[in-house]
C-alpha cells in the first residue's frame, strides 16, 4: 500500500485500488495513478472494465441510487431534461396513467407527440454515481464482477 495513493486499511476502497487489484490478479504491475499517460494498455483495460461493470451494477437500481418519487418539473421552455447520470427512468404510480418516455435526454409525451410539459411528472429514476461516491459493498461487487470479465479477457 502506497502512502501517497490515498489508500488506507480502514478507509473506503478507491478506483486506483480496484484497478491495481485487477492488475495483480493477472500478474501485471500496479500503476501509481489513473492518469491515462501513466497507464499501459492493460491498466487502461482494467479501468475500462471497472467503468463498464459500474454502469451495469448501478443500472440495476439500489437503495443508494434510486429515487422512487422524483418530481420532474418543466423548465422555462416546458421541457423536462434529465441529468446525464440517469441510467433508468420509469413513471411513478401517480404519473403511470401518462404515456411518457425518455428521448435524447428529455421526457417525451408519446400520446400528444411533444416534449413540452405544463405539469410535474413523477418518476422512478436510477442514477449512476462515480466510484468514490457509491457504498463500499457495491464497490466490492463491481470489483468482483470486473475481475471475472478482466481475468477472462
Amino acid at each position: 500500500m502506497s502512502i501517497d495513493s490515498g489508500e488506507t486499511a480502514t478507509g473506503p476502497s478507491t478506483l486506483l485500488e480496484a484497478v491495481n487489484t485487477l492488475l495483480r490478479a493477472v500478474g501485471s504491475a500496479e500503476v501509481m495513478s489513473l492518469a491515462t499517460i501513466d497507464m499501459d494498455q492493460r491498466a487502461q483495460g482494467a479501468l475500462q472494465v471497472l467503468n463498464e461493470q459500474s454502469r451495469v451494477v448501478q443500472s440495476e437500481g439500489w437503495h443508494f441510487n434510486e429515487e422512487t418519487e422524483a418530481a420532474l418539473v418543466p423548465n422555462a421552455e416546458g421541457r423536462i431534461v434529465l441529468p446525464l447520470n440517469v441510467r433508468a427512468f420509469r413513471l411513478a404510480p401517480r404519473s403511470a396513467d401518462r404515456n411518457i418516455t425518455l428521448r435524447a435526454g428529455a421526457l417525451y409525451d408519446i400520446e400528444n407527440g411533444t416534449d413540452r410539459f405544463t405539469s410535474t411528472v413523477y418518476a422512478i429514476i436510477t442514477y449512476a454515481f462515480e466510484f468514490q461516491d457509491i457504498p463500499e459493498p457495491i464497490r466490492w461487487d463491481i470489483g468482483c464482477k470486473s475481475g471475472h470479465v478482466f481475468g477472462s479477457g
